[in-house]
């Protein structure tokens, strides 16, 4: 009991703790802003960010940070520092306009630029101990498909975040992250699935202070710091420890399946792209899974 309380006080109180007085701060001065609903929105979708990066980092220094990092779980915390950063750019954009406006979605300007710099690097450095023992043609080809993978599941996530930027999507990926998080426990890796515990609990904070108070408790701005931690998580849990690289791949496209809510959905500016979506998505999820399974099958047994 000695050392499961403060374990429990620095993984799930703490996060909680700062993932709530953020947000809560956030509403304050939003309450008091200056202008149009554009200014409030801009103020809550930046607690937002704040409000998960924030907590994830506490909550993992508090946990385990030795300074200089000695393993690859020691960079999470300036990774999402750096996701932080790109999120307050992508919540102050789409702060103010209407969801499933041309300049708000994803995969258009500057900003896909830096979401597969991000992801890119993300892969990169996190792994640098891992690819430095391959061969150059297969270390880059894990790591584009550990990008694109990323790439994929942040698209999806920051397309339902702008169609419902509120705590009905914070639970939703809440949950997503708390199996994430028995999946990387049970695989032998406690401290990656305790770390996956800290950003479930800042999810659910964030959750209930929406449904509560009525605000904005996550936009599309606070997928960055989101997708990168989980990645980092995933990737950690399957290529450093014992996950099944098929349930890293499940869980890192789990995002996805917000694009079958947008299929169902038919709004009426655009029934049929919504559609497609909605069928491509869980086919894309399907396939992947085949071919990973497919690139895990066991060898033959001479023996049949």
């Amino acid at each position: 009991m000695d050392t499961l309380l403060p374990f429990i006080a620095k993984g799930v109180f703490a996060p909680i703790a700062v993932a709530a007085l953020v947000l809560l701060v956030g509403e304050r001065l939003s309450g008091g802003a200056s202008g149009s609903s554009r200014q409030r929105g801009r103020v809550e979708a930046r607690a937002a960010v704040l409000a998960l990066g924030l907590a994830y980092v506490t909550g993992h220094m508090l946990l385990r940070w030795p300074f200089p990092v000695v393993e690859s779980t020691d960079r999470i915390p300036v990774l999402v520092t750096v996701a932080l950063v790109l999120g307050l750019f992508e919540g102050d954009r789409g702060s103010h306009r209407g969801p499933g406006s041309g300049s708000d979605r994803p995969g258009s300007g500057f900003g896909s630029f830096l979401r597969v710099v991000l992801a890119g690097g993300t892969s990169w450095w996190f792994l640098s101990s891992l690819v430095k023992h391959r061969e150059t043609g297969a270390a880059v080809g894990m790591l584009a498909v550990i990008t694109a993978i990323m790439l994929v599941g942040w698209i999806a996530a920051s397309r339902q975040a702008q169609r419902t930027p509120g705590p009905r999507f914070a639970a939703t990926l809440m949950g997503v992250t708390s199996l994430g998080a028995g999946a990387v426990t049970l695989s032998t890796s406690a401290f990656h699935g305790q770390l996956a515990g800290v950003i479930a609990a800042a999810l659910g904070t964030a959750a209930v202070i929406g449904w509560v108070r009525g605000t904005r408790t996550f936009s599309s701005g606070t997928v960055a710091p989101y997708i990168i931690a989980t990645s980092c998580l995933w990737m950690g849990g399957a290529l450093l420890s014992a996950l099944p690289v098929a349930s890293a791949v499940l869980l890192g496209l789990a995002p996805c399946g917000s694009w079958l809510e947008g299929g169902l959905d038919r709004r009426r500016d655009e029934p049929r792209r919504s559609a497609w979506w909605g069928v491509l998505a869980p086919l894309l999820m399907a396939l992947a899974a085949c071919v990973v399974a497919w690139v895990q099958r066991p060898p033959p047994n001479p023996y049949y």
